[in-house]
């Protein structure tokens, strides 16, 4: 069951508050995207302990938007979206694999426009946000033991960010088609589909070493990976009493904290390189602070590949088995 926009302003029409209260923090869905039931095993709840602490460092923190208070349970307008505010996460697995996803989801945050996000502020202070530059195509390089190189988006005769969605595109498609499907609508116009055969194949060009990947439903994997890598993030920032709010593969954090952030992303990304098998020695050029489809922000050089955004310069069921309804 979910609730409707009209009912949840029915609700607050009198003074009553909504109360976000998740039966379940990880999710497993079935290939139809709806929730199942799984039984716990020393994994799940390894995972669920860790996002507890999470939580509930998160639930101890003050966070502002635009000015404003954010308290769990009250209504936030996003746009022309209204949501109901709250700041705990959960992690969602698909396919009925628990090696496919996991990704974090569900706070406030992850809803607002990225560009408004530098507006956020914990416990009072301005904040920055970090990604981690070319992710996907760095892991799937890595499991090929083969090195990236330059701009895994930059492509002659193309626009980056064009370039960026077909890519990711391309590694999260279940096949070919439904991905040449999705880049020509994003091309659009007269003769999209023709483009958008010759950008794949030169796409297809430029990734060779990793080119068998594309149309493989790959994506699903390697977001199980950048959420373990999340989940590492947090943990070690809480670690040093320097609360987080992920967004993905992408982490916000007072300004002040930046050089910390870098450094425990850097490290992170280090060993999972070296987990599965890549060099992250290899020399690559350092990304912008992007949204995950999107692009902007600063580069960085001569660091780890870890891009900041830095703030403006005007100063369940028993035990053993769980389950949870679709957020």
């Amino acid at each position: 069951m979910r609730l409707t926009a009209s009912a949840a302003e029915g609700f607050e029409h009198f003074d009553a508050k909504l109360i976000y209260d998740p039966p379940e923090i990880i999710v497993l869905h079935d290939r139809d995207d709806k929730p199942i039931e799984y039984l716990d095993n020393s994994e799940t709840n390894r995972m669920r302990m860790n996002l507890v602490t999470i939580n509930e460092a998160l639930s101890a923190t003050t966070l502002t938007y635009q000015g404003n208070l954010i308290r769990t349970g009250e209504a936030l307008s996003v746009g022309d979206i209204r949501i109901i505010a709250h700041q705990s996460l959960y992690r969602i697995f698909n396919r009925a694999n628990f090696e496919c996803g996991g990704r974090f989801c569900g706070p406030w945050w992850q809803n607002v426009p990225s560009e408004t996000r530098a507006e956020i502020e914990i416990n009072g202070s301005r904040t920055i946000e970090a990604d981690y530059s070319q992710l996907h195509p760095r892991l799937l390089y890595a499991m090929a033991a083969k090195s990236l190189g330059a701009d895994a988006y930059r492509i002659d005769g193309w626009e980056r960010p064009l370039v960026k969605q077909a890519t990711n595109t391309l590694i999260n498609a279940d096949d070919e088609l439904s991905a040449l499907q999705s880049i020509a609508q994003k091309i659009g116009g007269k003769g999209a589909f023709a483009r958008a055969r010759t950008l794949i194949e030169q796409i297809r060009d430029k990734h060779r070493g990793i080119a068998d990947c594309f149309g493989s439903g790959e994506g699903l994997r390697l977001m199980k990976i950048d959420s373990e890598m999340a989940e590492s993030v947090q943990l070690k920032l809480i670690g040093r009493g320097i609360i987080s709010l992920p967004v993905h593969d992408s982490f916000v954090v007072e300004a002040r904290h930046a050089g910390a952030l870098e450094e425990i992303m850097g490290e992170v990304l280090e060993l999972t390189l070296r987990g599965i098998g890549g060099n992250s020695r290899a020399p690559i050029e350092f990304g912008q602070k992007v949204p995950q489809y999107g692009d902007g922000g600063i580069a960085l050089s001569g660091r780890p590949a870890v891009a900041v955004e830095r703030e403006p310069a005007n100063d369940d069921l028993p035990s053993d088995s769980r389950s949870r309804e679709a957020a």
